[in-house]
């Protein structure tokens, strides 16, 4: 697992613990991300929401360039297969490429944060 990886865990866990910090990384991103070592490049905007019971959010990743010209066979080689995510209920924590990785991943959150519930999917 990667250290900006880990930093995102963490300050994840941290705001489900201190509303206060949450509030923070709600309105103002860059800061809070620069104070938990991921500085943020400047000019890129950063918005950061809230899954709630009855909303979630769901990212769409921007398009790869020359996809049009790709048949269904090459962009699901492209796509490199499989992709595992780690998930507390409706939140995305973060995505692996691998079910090992996957498990690695789960296994830390559940013992660095006591987060029980972790699983790959």
């Amino acid at each position: 697992m990667t250290e900006v990886t880990n930093n995102m865990i963490s300050l994840i866990a941290s705001c489900w613990k201190n509303d206060t910090l949450k509030q923070r990384f709600l309105s103002d991103p860059h800061t809070v991300l620069a104070e938990h070592g991921m500085d943020v490049p400047e000019g890129l905007n950063v918005n950061v929401v809230e899954n709630t019971d009855s909303t979630v959010h769901i990212t769409l990743p921007t398009a790869p360039t020359g996809l049009e010209t790709l048949s269904d066979d090459e962009l699901q080689s492209a796509a490199g297969g499989t992709i595992f995510t780690i998930v507390d209920a409706t939140l995305n924590i973060g995505a692996v490429s691998d079910e090992e990785q996957a498990e690695e991943v789960a296994a830390d959150n559940q013992d660095e944060y006591g987060l029980d519930n972790l699983h790959g999917t």
